[in-house]
């Protein structure tokens, strides 16, 4: 175990070598059961129902592993944090990269960030929240109402998706989207476009904006 998961800190070493112990302790316990009191006794067990048994646990468990593992994995590497300036505010965001994500602005084809609205509400117009609650509904009545300096940033974005064949989302022009790592910051795009959706995007609440996927390639390159 220490060569295996070397460095790891003293401090860990005891629940790596607890995790080993329940592990194989569980296959060998479900092997012994099997060979010795369902298929066999205590002197003549059958050691291949057995083993057959502890191999499947094991397989069992690992697939189990890799599942906690691969959830680690989708919820580490493919979202970020954002920090999106809004006039003289600004706020974070949790946002998932996703590779499905190809909405763009009809105007000028740039990539849109797509933002769960409650995310944002704290720093929006009163006529922008109602815009959104409206257009879910097929209404668009209280644009009129918005102040003269977010009229230009307004953008109605058509889009497709399961179960909705067409639809559309408002959104507006933000002066900056940024990405956190650690207490850098990395500027990704000025004049954004952020779409708000009236729904949530992650039932579990892991993220609250999609990001489009050109966004995070074009500070790499």
């Amino acid at each position: 175990l220490g060569i295996t998961f070397h460095p790891v800190p003293r401090g860990q070493y005891l629940p790596i070598i607890g995790y080993f112990h329940l592990i194989f302790l569980t296959a060998g316990g479900a092997g012994l059961l099997v060979s010795t009191y369902l298929f066999g006794n205590p002197y003549q067990p059958q050691i291949l129902f057995g083993s057959l048994t502890s191999l499947r646990v094991l397989l069992i468990m690992a697939e189990l592993g890799w599942g906690l593992i691969q959830k680690q994995i989708w919820q580490h590497l493919y979202q970020i944090t954002l920090l999106i300036d809004i006039g003289e505010e600004s706020i974070m965001v949790n946002a998932l990269v996703d590779s499905g994500n190809r909405l763009q602005d009809p105007l000028s084809r740039q990539p849109v960030i797509i933002v769960e609205h409650e995310a944002l509400k704290p720093l929006l117009p009163p006529a922008i929240s109602q815009g959104v609650e409206e257009l879910a509904k097929g209404k668009l009545d209280h644009l009129h109402e918005l102040p003269r300096e977010w009229s230009a940033k307004v953008r109605l974005l058509p889009f497709r998706s399961i179960g909705q064949a067409q639809g559309m989302l408002l959104g507006f022009r933000v002066q900056e989207v940024s990405m956190l790592n650690g207490e850098q910051r990395i500027p990704l795009s000025k004049g954004q476009i952020i779409g708000l959706s009236p729904e949530k995007l992650c039932p579990d609440g892991f993220y609250k904006a999609l990001i489009h996927p050109q966004l995070i390639a074009a500070p790499l390159t």
